[in-house]
């Protein structure tokens, strides 16, 4: 069983990585690097300009304005023996679909720039990365070769985890 969270709310530091410990079980959390380096008060606006969807109400959100997971928190989760990968860094697709895929160059942006930044802020190698909307690897070439070309190991897709090579 592979337990993946997606975009990482801070709510994941607090709640569920303490039942995953409590558990012994490992989870996977799929990070937007930018969302997790901007400042507290500018989060909300990230948010809604990279289709990040709140689950907050108004009265619900934390009091500090932070609602991405901080990087401290983030290097407590790899320290505790959490997984860390990429979902890019500003939330962005590489699927055919409906919301269209940026240009090959600026996938490739994303997938490095995403890699190098949480590389940074946990001490660890990212060997993952998810894409939003979860395209698979031989839907669009220009992502598979930005993947293999950011040096990612797996590409973790809506209904697979697939081998870069």
């Amino acid at each position: 069983m592979i337990l993946n969270f997606f975009d990482r709310f801070r709510d994941n530091f607090e709640v569920v990585a303490p039942i995953l410990d409590r558990l012994g079980m490992i989870g996977r959390f799929f990070v937007i690097s930018g969302w997790v380096t901007t400042p507290p008060d500018d989060q909300r606006a990230f948010a809604l300009r990279h289709s990040i969807d709140l689950p907050y109400r108004e009265e619900d959100l934390p009091t500090d304005g932070r609602l991405a997971l901080p990087p401290d928190e983030l290097r407590g989760l790899a320290g505790r023996g959490h997984v860390v990968g990429s979902h890019t860094r500003t939330h962005v697709s590489a699927s055919p679909g409906p919301t269209p895929s940026l240009p090959p160059a600026a996938l490739e942006r994303e997938a490095v720039a995403s890699k190098r930044d949480l590389e940074h802020i946990v001490g660890l190698a990212v060997g993952a990365l998810a894409w939003l909307e979860g395209a698979a690897l031989g839907t669009n070439a220009g992502a598979d070769e930005a993947l293999a070309r950011a040096g990612y190991g797996l590409l973790f897709a809506n209904h697979a985890v697939q081998r870069v090579s």
